[in-house]
């Protein structure tokens, strides 16, 4: 948690932007600035389950200032960014978010970009920042790819009601990739399989991404009945 004096999240991310001016294009500097926001409106609603007990008994203590603001980025420091990096790359651009394969992209690049600098400035350490570099540049790969693979999905269902002798819903998990097949376990353990899917799909789905949204069991074979999002992270 940030002490009086010390700088905010809120305070760092500002002088994140504004040493950019200038650096970037319009347009990337346009994009920078739209991760930042996500980032913190991230930070705000799920930075919270990333603090420690002491951390909450200080803010408990602070809640009796008067004028105090509340949001996440305007109490804490920076030390608090990479750690929700997971948080935000991994679930929240996946599942709150509604956006382009451009965008996808720039998540991870900035992220990548704002952990090197956070370490720069000596706001964190360098293993830190490794794990922040890490983490930004395969979701700058993988993001729009997911995003891809989750749009290919569901706009090649073809199945109607009448096919299908079984269907599951869900999150699954992919598990084995064999050819033009996967097979993935639910969430409550239950293994399906084979899948059908195409090539670059089949190709593109990591072992140990998941997928949310409904199967069906089609003769002896599965489908992706609506496919919502994939999570590679």
């Amino acid at each position: 948690m940030s002490d009086k004096g010390e700088r905010t999240i809120e305070a760092v991310l500002g002088e994140f932007l504004r040493e950019q001016e200038g650096k970037l294009s319009v347009r990337t500097l346009r994009q920078y600035d739209s991760v930042i926001q996500l980032l913190v409106h991230c930070l705000d609603g799920y930075g919270w389950n990333h603090v420690t007990k002491k951390d909450e008994a200080r803010v408990a203590e602070r809640r009796k200032a008067p004028g105090m603001e509340w949001k996440f980025c305007a109490l804490f420091g920076p030390e608090h960014i990479v750690g929700c990096y997971d948080e935000f790359l991994g679930y929240f651009m996946v599942r709150k978010v509604v956006a382009g394969k451009d965008l996808m992209r720039a998540a991870g690049s900035v992220t990548k970009k704002l952990a090197a600098w956070l370490a720069e400035k000596g706001y964190i350490g360098q293993a830190e920042a490794r794990e922040g570099v890490e983490a930004g540049a395969e979701a700058a790969r993988d993001l729009p790819a997911a995003r891809e693979i989750a749009d290919a999905l569901d706009e090649g269902a073809e199945y109607g009601p009448e096919d299908v002798s079984d269907s599951e819903e869900g999150h699954f998990s992919v598990t084995r990739r064999e050819g033009t097949k996967l097979w993935v376990t639910s969430l409550a353990g239950g293994s399906l399989g084979p899948i059908d899917v195409p090539g670059w799909i089949a190709e593109g789905l990591k072992v140990g991404w998941r997928v949310s949204g409904v199967l069906g069991k089609v003769g002896r074979r599965w489908v992706f009945l609506e496919a919502w999002n994939v999570y590679p992270m």
